[in-house]
């Protein structure tokens, strides 16, 4: 039995949005991974050596600093770089269209099982008239005025209405089940 899901749990835990928000995140990172292979690169370098000489007793010590710079040169920097950003952007494009389409799911869902909880309160209603009609057709069947297939007819639409109602309940529990499908719950 499924209950009632609150608009903001639905969101926070939707499997396409939760989908589309991790393809924003990777776009992003892989844009700052293709950027960051076109910078240039910088070395610093530190060289030591000490010469020892047996025969003379003489010895050195030298020591050598520097740096080498190294610049990327690549055709394609440009036009690689600004087709990750363009990636980027378009998940976010598609998150923002999912979120629409998601919300738009709950709200159609939503309008569903309102409709469905008048139609159970109508039907209830049905089943207490048909319940008092039932009950005064026995009661002038008793006194002869009404006759035994009049009394089974208000039988029949009596049952008929509680079929409704258990119906109803069944669409009701299979509209929320097509909301829970969309929803991630992680088990506690």
């Amino acid at each position: 039995s499924f209950a009632m899901i609150d608009k903001n749990e639905f969101e926070s835990n939707n499997i396409n949005l939760q989908v589309a928000k991790s393809d924003i995140k990777v776009k992003d990172y892989y844009t700052g991974m293709i950027n960051a292979k076109f910078l240039p690169t910088v070395n610093l370098t530190y060289d030591y050596s000490k010469y020892h000489d047996n025969a003379g007793g003489a010895y050195s010590n030298d020591k050598y600093y520097g740096f080498n710079i190294s610049v990327p040169l690549d055709l394609n920097s440009i036009d690689e770089s600004e087709s990750t950003k363009i990636d980027y952007l378009q998940s976010k494009i598609t998150y923002n269209n999912t979120l629409k389409s998601e919300k738009n799911f709950l709200k159609n869902k939503l309008a569903k099982i309102k409709m469905l909880d008048k139609k159970l309160k109508i039907t209830y209603d049905d089943v207490e008239l048909y319940d008092s009609l039932l009950t005064e057709v026995k009661e002038l069947q008793s006194v002869g005025m009404r006759t035994a297939s009049d009394v089974q007819t208000f039988a029949n639409s009596k049952e008929i209405k509680t079929l409704d109602i258990q119906i109803h309940n069944l669409d009701k529990q299979l509209e929320l089940l097509e909301v829970y499908a969309k929803v991630y719950r992680a088990s506690n």
